[in-house]
């Protein structure tokens, strides 16, 4: 994986039957007819699964903070080879715009002064939801049964969570679908130092990753430049380490949801929260979690696994990775066995079924939205694009780039999409599979609102065309296989061999919160307050302290309305669940 932000886009649309003309400037009107007889293209598609239009089509698309100077630089070439590849092939040029300036600041200076694009990406469900109120979103519901069957197809029921409460359609998701990872969150260890141990299986629960931290800290107490070492540090002051606990006790985006009897309990105010908050402390106390957590970031962490300072990875699966084995074996190749790596681990508390868990998740819907505002003048050509990408042939080449001999795959003339056979080395993917794709083909420069997961269609459906050496193919990653559909790569199963737990579907969990609403205000005070508490209690100086600023924490969250955010997104899961069911 690479450690680096998804960049995103702006898109606007220009084409009429003979006219150039489109999506940029002008005003439009949600309540008014919107016509789409300009999409109503006649001729065949070509191979790549579009009918090429007279004009050029011009999308011009933000999609949120980024640096606009270096995109246009295109220091390796590959937004030049792509942006040539799509005006040769489908007779669409995509202009991409950046601000420096943080996204939902930037929108909301847009949405004030009318200065916003035709289309926006990248966007939360809050600020979509925010354009939709004021009527700067247009319907899209006609243009997608006109002409959006790939999305119709690809989404299946999920598409119903998307409507309004008209019942209508604005916003799309982008980077959708099911989960195509083998591990979530993660209670990794290093798999060589872990080997030495002799021991006759992996840990499966906290205390026995507990106790393996333990005994490697005490075979490796520093590392070659005489550092003392550590279990785990973090990225985000330990939010990770109580992401990954609440998961491994079955919590669902922090809370406890009995669906026999349908209540919803913040982690907070359970047993097992104080259980998480003193196993943590604990870790912290034993020596085994960094004590620079609350200030190191993704760099420093990064650069403490390199160098053998960190041996664990205590909370989202591929940092071990980027960390761990993928940079060795680039960078530090003499001294790197296959087994020097990071072993992703799940475990399950006590009293808790593995399949229970939460560590690996799946949300269909994704957490960026799209919209097409109320300046584009041709919604239906705007939705032919997106439906075409929504086919597993645009996913791929917005994914991976253009099928080329120079790019990481290309379509042979059986029509099978070939695999370099360089990417099937995965701890070299870095430099074969990563840079090839993006730097120098272009690939993920330019998704607007597509399927951006597992390549299917859904669980049941196989695509025969793709390399069969592959799988778990999405617009990110691939992982080699056997015949069998085992893994191929000796170090995939050495780090995954000791990942069990199943991708549990949480798309219904997904709440939206209303910019203006009391209750987005209680979850931002009840948030701040408890990240700040929650590294109180991990740093506290005995387990006594640890539990006195729980029941503290839990104290002043409930006084700030806690039971009342719980009861909001009770209701938000329930609304789901009926829009999902298209009741």
């Amino acid at each position: 994986m690479r450690g680096k932000k998804l960049l995103a886009m702006t898109l606007c649309t220009v084409m009429t039957a003979g006219l150039l003309a489109g999506c940029g400037g002008g005003k439009g009107n949600t309540s008014a007819a919107v016509d789409l007889s300009s999409a109503e293209l006649t001729g065949e598609e070509n191979e790549w699964g579009w009918i090429v239009p007279e004009e050029t089509l011009v999308l011009d698309v933000y999609g949120g903070e980024g640096d606009q100077e270096k995109l246009l630089k295109d220091e390796y070439g590959g937004k030049a080879k792509l942006d040539g590849w799509l005006k040769d092939n489908l007779n669409v040029q995509i202009n991409w715009q950046y601000y420096s300036t943080a996204m939902d600041e930037k929108l909301n200076l847009m949405l004030a002064n009318g200065d916003y694009p035709a289309i926006i990406t990248n966007m939360t469900d809050e600020m979509a939801d925010k354009f939709i109120a004021q009527g700067k979103a247009l319907d899209l519901t006609e243009a997608i049964e006109k002409f959006g069957d790939n999305i119709q197809r690809r989404y299946g029921q999920y598409l119903n969570m998307l409507r309004s409460e008209d019942g209508k359609i604005y916003k799309l998701a982008n980077l959708y679908g099911y989960n195509p990872n083998v591990a979530g969150y993660d209670f990794g260890i290093r798999y060589d130092y872990w080997e030495e141990l002799g021991e006759p299986e992996m840990y499966s629960t906290p205390e026995g990753y507990y106790e393996a931290l333990k005994k490697v800290l005490e075979n490796h107490p520093t590392n070659a430049n005489g550092q003392t070492t550590y279990g785990a540090s973090s990225t985000d002051k330990g939010q990770n380490f109580l992401k990954a606990m609440l998961a491994a006790y079955g919590f669902i985006n922090e809370y406890k949801h009995d669906e026999a009897s349908g209540t919803f309990t913040h982690w907070l105010n359970t047993e097992e929260g104080l259980e998480i908050a003193q196993f943590v402390n604990k870790m912290y106390r034993d020596g085994l979690i960094d004590p620079d957590f609350l200030s190191t970031d993704y760099e420093t962490l990064m650069t403490k696994m390199q160098s053998e300072q960190i041996l664990g990875n205590f909370g989202t699966w591929w940092y071990g990775w980027t960390g761990g084995h993928q940079y060795w074996a680039t960078q530090d190749p003499d001294n790197y066995t296959v087994e020097k790596r990071f072993a992703n681990v799940s475990v399950h508390a006590d009293g808790v079924a593995m399949e229970d868990t939460t560590l690996l998740t799946a949300n269909f819907l994704g957490s960026y939205r799209c919209i097409i505002t109320d300046k584009c003048k041709d919604l239906g050509m705007v939705m032919r694009y997106l439906n075409w990408e929504n086919s597993e042939m645009g996913n791929f080449i917005m994914g991976w780039g253009a099928p080329d001999e120079d790019n990481v795959w290309k379509i042979d003339e059986d029509g099978t999409w070939l695999m370099d056979d360089d990417i099937l080395s995965v701890d070299t993917k870095e430099t074969t599979f990563h840079k090839v794709r993006e730097d120098y083909n272009g690939g993920g420069s330019y998704m607007i609102a597509l399927n951006g997961q597992w390549l299917r269609t859904d669980e049941t459906q196989n695509f025969d065309h793709i390399d069969p050496r592959v799988d778990r193919v999405s617009v990110y990653d691939y992982w080699p296989v056997n015949e069998d559909g085992t893994f191929s790569d000796e170090g995939i199963r050495l780090s995954w061999g000791h990942y069990n737990a199943q991708a549990k579907d949480i798309s219904m969990y997904n709440v939206t919160y209303d910019p203006n609403a009391e209750i987005t205000i209680t979850k931002q005070t009840i948030k701040d307050m408890l990240e700040t508490e929650w590294a109180r209690m991990i740093t506290a100086g005995s387990e006594e302290e640890c539990e006195q600023i729980f029941m503290e924490a839990r104290e002043k969250c409930n006084g700030l309305g806690l039971e009342e955010l719980t009861e909001y997104v009770k209701s938000q899961y329930e609304a789901n669940v009926t829009k999902f069911e298209g009741k």
